[in-house]
């Protein structure tokens, strides 16, 4: 697995890196601390950025984000993890499929991976 890790508050080296990529997954938190410093630089750099959050707060934040976002034509979307975004677009999608459906059930499977018993 390849990474890179440098601080948040060296604004230099966080344009430095992302200026590299095309798309940054934020899976640092908590988020109320390192979304700032990532989205803006991903802003000034043309990069796309996703996160795992589940913080409202950051939600709330990337809405003041918008328009900036798309004068820069970047995503912004925090929330890609199990949280949010998978659930809510599901329920988005089958809306707008069945727009006579009054109820959504959603249930999720885990899989649980087994270890070899050792002799």
């Amino acid at each position: 697995m390849h990474y890179i890790a440098f601080p948040l508050e060296d604004t230099e080296a966080l344009d430095r890196v992302l200026s590299e990529f095309d798309i940054v997954l934020n899976c640092a938190g908590p988020f109320s601390q390192t979304v700032r410093p990532m989205a803006e630089s991903c802003l000034r750099n043309k990069v796309h950025y996703l996160d795992i959050t589940g913080e409202i707060g950051v939600f709330e934040w990337f809405v003041t984000k918008n328009a900036e976002a798309k004068e820069t034509n970047i995503v912004l979307l925090p929330g890609v993890g199990f949280d949010v975004v998978p659930t809510d677009c599901l329920a988005f999608f089958s809306k707008k499929q069945l727009p006579d459906a009054t109820h959504l059930e959603l249930a999720f499977q885990g899989v649980q991976q087994c270890q070899k018993a050792r002799p």
